[in-house]
């Protein structure tokens, strides 16, 4: 009982984690967003953990689930704009930010 316990809890605590990590797109076209610009969008809901940032996504991670899940109800709600563009958003896979995780949120393939 205590080995399936701990096996709960530590499946507790990867599903805990996995809620702090949206997955980020409505980047405005013709531009370049940058990190700081992105981070600056968002910092309102909370502190924001890390961020990797590309051509028109992002996966942010923030310090608390609440944090995140305040950041996505605006995000689903349309409130969120960078640079006059809506930015939407979901829940991203995992917490991690590689660039195997960006092409994975956004469905494309990693680049050879």
């Amino acid at each position: 009982a205590a080995d399936r316990d701990r096996a709960e809890g530590a499946a507790d605590k990867a599903a805990e984690k996995c809620t702090r990590t949206l997955h980020i797109t409505g980047f405005p076209r013709r531009e370049q967003v940058d990190r700081a610009a992105l981070v600056a969008a968002l910092r309102q809901f909370g502190e924001v953990n890390g961020a990797r940032v590309g051509a028109a996504n992002a996966v942010v991670r923030f310090t608390t689930p609440e944090e995140a899940k305040a950041a996505l109800t605006a995000l689903e709600q349309g409130v969120v704009s960078l640079r006059r563009s809506i930015l939407s958003g979901e829940w991203a896979v995992s917490d991690l930010l590689t660039e195997e995780a960006l092409c994975s949120a956004s469905g494309k393939p990693l680049p050879p």
